[in-house]
C-alpha cells in the first residue's frame, strides 16, 4: 500500500476543485463536493486551504505562474516574436486538450474584481499582459513587429490565446490528434499576421 505525500494530496484536491468549479460554478460549489471529487475527507481540505476562495486562487496562481515561466523561457532562449507566438498558441492548445477544465474555469472570471480574491485574479492577468507587452516592445525594437502600442497589442494577442478553449468547446472535433497541427498553425498565423512588420 503506497502512502500519498502531502504535495500529492494537495495537487489532487486542486485537480478535483478545478473540475467541480468548472462544472458547477464557484459560488454553487461546496467544499464537500471538492472532497468527494478528490476522494478525501472534508476535514482534509482544511489542512491545506482555509476556504473555498483560497483553493480557487491557488488554482489560478499555479496556472499563471506556469504561463509566466513559459514566456520567460521563450525570451531567454532568444526566440523571435513569431516563434514565441507560435509556441504560446501551441502550448495553449495542448492545455485546452489535456486539461480543458482549468481553461473553462479561467474564462468564467468567478470572483468580482472588487473583491480581494477577484483583485488577485485580475493582477495575475495583468502580469501576463505586462509580460506580453514587454516581448512585443522588444519585437518592435528589433524590427520584427510593426510599430503600435504594445499594451493594446498584448491585450488582443492574449484574447486570441484565451479564445482557444471556447473554440474547442464549440468544435470538439478540432481537438482530435489529426486536427491539432492545423489548429495551432492557423491560430498562430492569425495572431502573427496582426503584429508582424510588413515588408517595405
Amino acid at each position: 500500500m503506497s502512502i500519498q505525500t502531502a504535495p500529492d494530496k494537495r495537487s489532487r484536491i486542486l485537480e478535483a476543485a478545478t473540475t467541480v468549479f468548472a462544472n458547477t460554478g464557484f459560488h454553487a460549489s461546496r467544499v464537500q463536493d471538492i472532497a468527494e471529487q478528490a476522494g478525501v475527507a472534508k476535514g482534509t481540505i482544511y489542512l491545506y486551504f482555509r476556504n473555498k476562495e483560497e483553493i480557487l486562487l491557488s488554482i489560478f496562481q499555479s496556472y499563471f505562474d506556469a504561463l509566466l515561466d513559459l514566456i520567460d523561457s521563450f525570451q531567454q532562449a532568444q526566440m523571435t516574436a513569431e516563434q514565441i507566438i507560435d509556441a504560446l498558441v501551441q502550448q495553449q492548445v495542448k492545455n485546452a486538450i489535456v486539461n480543458p477544465k482549468i481553461l473553462q474555469l479561467l474564462g468564467r472570471r468567478p470572483l468580482p474584481a472588487e473583491t480581494a480574491g477577484g483583485g488577485r485574479i485580475e493582477a495575475y492577468h495583468r502580469h501576463v499582459l505586462d509580460r506580453l507587452s514587454s516581448f512585443l516592445a522588444e519585437g518592435i525594437r528589433l524590427g520584427q513587429v510593426r510599430s503600435f502600442t504594445p499594451r493594446i497589442g498584448a491585450n488582443i494577442l492574449y484574447s486570441i490565446i484565451l479564445s482557444i478553449p471556447q473554440h474547442l468547446a464549440f468544435y470538439p472535433e478540432d481537438s482530435l490528434e489529426r486536427s491539432f497541427p492545423k489548429l495551432v498553425e492557423e491560430v498562430a498565423c492569425f495572431a502573427w499576421a496582426g503584429v508582424r512588420k510588413e515588408e517595405s
